[in-house]
């Protein structure tokens, strides 16, 4: 997974029905949705996965690629989370 790959970096995952606050505040509006975010900020936004697969069973690995490739998400050092 991931979150074993990226040690220091922190991968959440919520439940929209639990969490209608968040839902609101970071507009979101379609699901899947992956939001990654920098100090604070979000960096960009996965809305489906169409871009990354055709499916419901998406591998990881290309959700990886779409970090990797759309974000400056992991920086020079792709085990950190934040900018080098």
């Amino acid at each position: 997974s991931l979150a074993r790959k990226h040690l220091r970096t922190r991968f959440i995952r919520v439940d929209v029905e639990n969490a209608p606050f968040l839902v609101e505040k970071l507009k979101v509006q379609v699901l899947p949705c992956v939001i990654p975010f920098i100090d604070g900020a979000s960096v960009d936004r996965l809305v489906g996965f169409e871009l990354v697969g055709d499916s419901d069973n998406v591998p990881t690995s290309s959700i990886e690629n779409w970090l990797r490739s759309t974000s400056e998400f992991w920086g020079h050092d792709e085990s950190v989370g934040r900018r080098s």
